[in-house]
């Protein structure tokens, strides 16, 4: 729920940094062609990208060793306090609007801190399909909610809303998550399959989703509410794909995971080859249809990767930052 307005919001905030009060910095079509303003914005959203992944890198694999070895609910529950503490911080950032823009980084470098972390024990691909379209749900219903509930009420009460969930999520969390003891082992918590499969993760999350809103603003005038729509469409697509066409494939027609991750590579080059001739809003929509593969890459490499790090390192490799 956070990607699409945190991106609107950190447009808002350069547009008030860059010009003050001479326009209106809310209204989308007055100035999604502005390339100094968007070179602010990504700017902006590089230094939060690395303020974000480059203290979680660390702290993920540390909080993903920690429910391999020892327990599984307290890790699960640190990430959900840097969230609220972030939540707290955009609350104050949207209050004060004319506040400097990289006060915004402070949500960052507190979630990064905090890590991010997802587990999947005794994993199988048909198992890390199941999990990846439930995520992707979830995704789905945060892009769509997103880009209708901040129209309706602001910046404010939607951080609000952000970290009531939050603090929900938390205490239910601390009410009904299993005590989960890890095996006891000697391995070393950072090894090098731990941190390459890592690596991989952050490799293919980042990049061109993290421009995507950019692009389509300067391009087709989008705000927030038809980029979540958008997304939440993709989301919705390459979730069902995953849910049943994924283990279709593998179990039915005995396509290993390697190949139907690169199945999905295929699918994110034909995006990128329409995305480089875009000019309407149908000709973006058509794109959602090799979309629904994209999910193949991640599942593929989680998957496949699982059959090669041992149990009790899995938790380090079926993270989410």
């Amino acid at each position: 729920m956070k990607s699409p307005v945190f991106q609107s919001l950190l447009y808002e905030k350069a547009c008030v940094s860059r010009y003050g009060e001479k326009i209106d910095c809310s209204n989308v079509s007055l100035i999604h062609a502005d390339e100094a303003l968007q070179s602010d914005a990504n700017h902006l959203y590089l230094i939060s990208s690395f303020c974000l992944l480059l203290p979680s890198i660390f702290t993920s694999l540390f909080l993903g060793s920690l429910c391999d070895t020892w327990n599984a609910k307290i890790p699960m529950m640190i990430p959900f306090l840097g969230l609220i503490l972030g939540d707290i911080n955009y609350l104050f950032q949207t209050v004060y609007i004319h506040n400097n823009v990289y006060y915004l980084m402070i949500s960052d470098i507190l979630y990064g801190c905090c890590g991010g972390f997802t587990a999947i024990i005794d994993v199988k691909s048909e198992r890390v399909a199941a999990f990846e379209g439930a995520v992707g749900l979830g995704i789905t219903m945060g892009y769509i909610l997103s880009s209708v509930i901040r129209q309706y009420v602001g910046y404010s009460y939607y951080f609000l809303i952000l970290m009531a969930l939050h603090v929900f999520a938390l205490f239910y969390i601390i009410a009904f998550a299993e005590e989960l003891d890890g095996p006891e082992n000697d391995e070393p918590l950072f090894t090098t399959s731990t941190i390459s499969s890592h690596f991989t993760d952050l490799l293919f999350n980042i990049g061109v989703d993290d421009i995507l809103y950019s692009y389509l603003r300067y391009k087709l005038s989008w705000d927030d509410k038809p980029y979540g729509w958008y997304n939440g469409i993709g989301c919705a697509l390459n979730s069902l794909t995953i849910l049943f066409l994924y283990p279709y494939l593998h179990r039915t027609k005995n396509i290993n995971d390697v190949m139907l991750a690169i199945y999905g590579f295929i699918s994110r080059v034909a995006i990128l080859l329409m995305f480089a001739f875009l000019f309407s809003n149908w000709w973006a929509y058509l794109a959602l249809i090799p979309t629904a593969f994209t999910r193949f890459i991640l599942t593929g490499l989680r998957a496949s990767s699982s059959k090669f790090v041992d149990d009790n390192e899995q938790g380090m490799c079926f993270h989410n930052t």
